[in-house]
């Protein structure tokens, strides 16, 4: 990494649906280098001095939610979930709360409608 961790930051889509890598672009120019390779469905928020991003849930082992610090390139684990978290992150307006939606459960019911026109 470079020093200080300052850059202009943009987001390319993978060719996965809904997985992201981002990429750093120096200011003063130069190859753009890519920061983190996976960012998952939308689980992840910018704000002035980190990025904040959630690593897929997986059945081996679980969710966590990850800082990247943007002015010295450190990553560290911010909370590990018990529970999977679907679309998106937010920070809250004075940076002391993270947000997201957590899935408590997933299923779905089959239903028979009599007389259906």
């Amino acid at each position: 990494m470079d020093a200080p961790f300052v850059a202009n930051w943009r987001f390319t889509k993978t060719s996965l649906r809904f997985e992201f890598s981002l990429w750093r672009i120096p200011l003063n120019g130069g190859e753009e280098t890519e920061v983190l390779p996976l960012l998952h469905r939308y689980k992840f928020v910018v704000t002035e001095k980190a990025i904040y991003h959630a690593t897929p849930s997986r059945r081996e082992s679980p969710a966590e939610v990850r800082e990247l610090n943007i002015v010295t390139g450190k990553v560290t684990n911010s909370c590990t979930l018990t529970k999977r978290i679907d679309l998106g992150l937010m920070v809250s307006p004075d940076n002391r709360h993270l947000l997201f939606a957590q899935v408590d459960s997933v299923g779905s019911d089959l239903m028979s409608i009599d007389n259906f026109r």
